[in-house]
């Protein structure tokens, strides 16, 4: 069973049966990266030989064209520059020969790295990449003054990485693969980092709604607000008699309408909470309509308020703003949604992610979820309307030559 080793981990800390969790809303990395100015400043380090460097050139033209407004500070060694000014794709290159040309088993100690960095006079920014992949040269990455880092994983603890790439070598030789080409585990990273920090994670993959703009869609005379009470499992739903409360608060401020979406097994819930709400007020579609007419219902509200669940991934990919409810059951690093309009709320315990599936399995009896009260979904309600704001308007910028530094 899965109760005992849980409960075998959290025994040994009798103050954990009484910890009250902060609700606290998440932001993960991509989210984050949503921050970053239009035109990035970027440092790459690519500090190994000449053929390194160029099987690295694509990826560095893939940076450059998902991103041509940015300024890219190249670190490399003296042996390479002449090239990576021929190649157009740097704004600035700095030389710093980590390694002997000649012999790669004399290198900067480790005691010098500080010094150096201080010396190379780089400047802060907003994202320093190091393209090496063995871990050597993390080290000095780590001392690059950036907002995010990324890289290929290291045992480094210096490294500092933000977004890491694993050891493809080490995995292949482990499982009997056949390692991949430098150079497409080097697009990798540039695609990873791309997707990361230089596009609007609020987009769809497709770029395209999947929401129906024509009269097809059925859809609720004047505003209204979309609630998804369900989670697929219980250890994930926030209470109901939540969802109630939150209910009759958003319907007497204003003459908006609830529409309650889910699958036919959570419609006796909705039938529950459609009875505590004022007649007329609450639509119950639970297990009423097609997954493509729920699309066009959460498209079309002013607010998708739900758990930790595909309808939440749904008002993601529609830009709808959003609150999610997120408990400790599942990783809120791999599965948080991260548009600009939705709001995730967490109380973090100490035991998550448990990745349970059965609310009997918790011995704290869901806190995780109970301890975010109406109030707190309520007030995230109000942040995510209000942060739903158009698109940027494109900046024409000229792309910056390469120069030796």
């Amino acid at each position: 069973m899965k109760l005992f080793p849980t409960l075998a981990r959290f025994c040994r800390v009798p103050l954990y049966w009484r910890y009250e969790p902060p609700v606290v809303p998440y932001e993960g990395l991509a989210k984050a990266a949503l921050r970053l100015p239009a035109a990035p400043r970027i440092c790459l380090l690519k500090l190994d030989m000449v053929g390194d460097l160029l099987v690295f050139l694509p990826a560095a033209q893939k940076l450059r064209d998902a991103c041509p407004g940015a300024y890219i500070l190249l670190v490399c060694g003296s042996w390479n520059a002449e090239l990576a000014t021929r190649s157009g794709l740097f704004d600035q290159i700095v030389t710093y020969d980590f390694w002997s040309y000649t012999d790669r088993r004399q290198k900067r100690r480790d005691d010098d790295l500080s010094k150096d960095v201080a010396n190379l006079r780089l400047g802060h920014f907003d994202l320093a990449i190091d393209y090496r992949h063995d871990g050597d040269t993390r080290s000095l990455l780590g001392l690059i003054d950036a907002t995010f880092r990324a890289g290929y994983s290291s045992s480094d603890p210096r490294a500092r990485l933000d977004l890491a790439l694993p050891d493809m070598e080490k995995h292949a030789r482990r499982r009997g693969f056949t390692p991949l080409h430098a150079r497409l585990r080097l697009d990798l990273l540039s695609e990873a980092v791309i997707s990361t920090f230089l596009s609007d994670t609020n987009e769809s993959f497709t770029g395209r709604s999947l929401a129906l703009s024509t009269p097809e869609a059925d859809l609720p005379d004047g505003p209204y607000v979309v609630i998804g009470i369900g989670a697929g499992q219980p250890v994930r739903q926030w209470p109901l008699e939540n969802f109630i409360t939150l209910a009759e608060r958003l319907l007497a401020e204003s003459d908006r309408k609830i529409v309650l979406v889910g699958s036919a097994k959570e419609s006796t819930d909705t039938r529950t909470m459609c009875r505590h709400l004022p007649p007329g007020r609450c639509i119950d579609t639970a297990g009423q309509r097609s997954l493509g007419e729920v699309v066009d219902l959460i498209a079309g509200a002013e607010l998708f308020i739900g758990n930790d669940a595909g309808l939440a991934h749904i008002a993601d990919h529609e830009s709808v703003p959003s609150v999610i409810i997120l408990g400790g059951a599942g990783n809120k690093h791999v599965w948080a949604p991260t548009g600009r309009a939705t709001e995730v709320l967490t109380a973090p315990m100490p035991c998550s992610p448990c990745y349970l599936r059965s609310t009997r399995e918790c011995p704290f009896s869901l806190r995780c979820l109970t301890a975010i009260k109406v109030d707190d979904v309520y007030q995230a309600a109000i942040r995510a309307t209000l942060s739903k704001r158009p698109a940027p308007a494109p900046i024409d910028r000229p792309v910056l030559r390469a120069s030796l530094a």
